[in-house]
């Protein structure tokens, strides 16, 4: 199995002056990747997936504003779809990558789908792992509500520091794990390695700016339409997903022109950290066929 990859950390800047976290690893000349984890998480949400990626390509990311490396903009300032887009160009060019496989988690989807609206030239496929969608595109695929579990999650957030202290010591408590299995929130082969990786760093991350992040993607309106993306799309989901649900993610790929879904049985949000060998082929696959170096 996979070791989870190791970055190397900096700090650079973007075109607003505000400073970011930029993490860089992996070596190997095939489609390099940027991974696009949702606020709140960092590159250890993509586990053992990204340790099997990067053996043979670059890798690069970067912290979201005002999370983990990265510098608050402002308790007040609203940080738009625009704003990670900068950042995630920087990235790129701290790594030194002109194009990439985009790879996101969970809400990350909103900003891997703004870059390939607004930077089609720097995107040589999408990749996105159970996908989250805002109010925008909800509207747009004719979704239903939202889950019950991502509304509960939703009210935590909107609780403001109270509901962020509830969630920082469910997410850090050691018997997490085996109760996220217990609730079906998690397959019994989930990553225990990934998932403890996960939790060690809550206490580094300011939960209530992490929770402004997560309420400004969802009502970030989108700048282009789906029928425009002109990559390649791979959408996994897990058949078990609770939170965000398979029928977004079938509604997603059918959406998009070159849209593609894979579904991952017994698996839940959390599908690449539950199956990662399976889940790194299917990537592993898409890749070579869609997205050539």
């Amino acid at each position: 199995m996979a070791a989870l990859l190791s970055f190397a950390e900096s700090r650079s800047r973007s075109p607003d002056g505000v400073e970011i976290g930029v993490r860089i690893g992996g070596a190997g000349t095939e489609t390099p990747l940027l991974l696009v984890a949702p606020p709140g998480a960092r590159v250890e949400v993509f586990g053992r997936v990204a340790g099997h990626l990067g053996a043979r390509r670059r890798v690069a990311s970067w912290d979201l504003r005002g999370t983990f490396g990265s510098a608050e903009v402002g308790a007040r300032r609203e940080i738009g779809l625009a704003a990670h887009v900068a950042d995630a160009e920087r990235a790129l060019d701290v790594a030194g990558l002109d194009t990439a496989a985009i790879v996101s988690w969970s809400l990350g989807a909103e900003i891997a789908l703004e870059l390939a609206f607004t930077r089609p030239a720097r995107v040589s496929a999408l990749v996105l792992l159970s996908p989250v969608l805002g109010e925008t595109f909800a509207r747009t695929l004719g979704l239903p509500r939202a889950t019950p579990l991502r509304r509960a999650s939703l009210a935590l957030r909107r609780a403001g520091p109270v509901g962020s202290r509830l969630r920082a010591r469910i997410s850090a408590w050691p018997g997490s794990e085996a109760w996220a299995r217990r609730l079906g929130l998690a397959a019994e082969t989930l990553d225990s390695e990934a998932w403890r990786a996960l939790g060690e760093r809550v206490h580094e991350l300011d939960l209530v700016a992490a929770d402004r992040l997560v309420q400004s993607l969802e009502r970030a309106p989108a700048t282009g339409a789906l029928a425009d993306v002109g990559a390649p799309a791979l959408v996994v989901a897990g058949d078990a997903d609770r939170y965000g649900g398979g029928l977004a993610a079938r509604r997603l790929a059918r959406a998009l022109p070159l849209g593609e879904l894979f579904t991952v049985k017994e698996a839940t949000h959390l599908a690449h950290l539950e199956f990662p060998e399976l889940v790194q082929l299917r990537i592993e696959r898409f890749l070579a066929e869609r997205a050539p170096r």
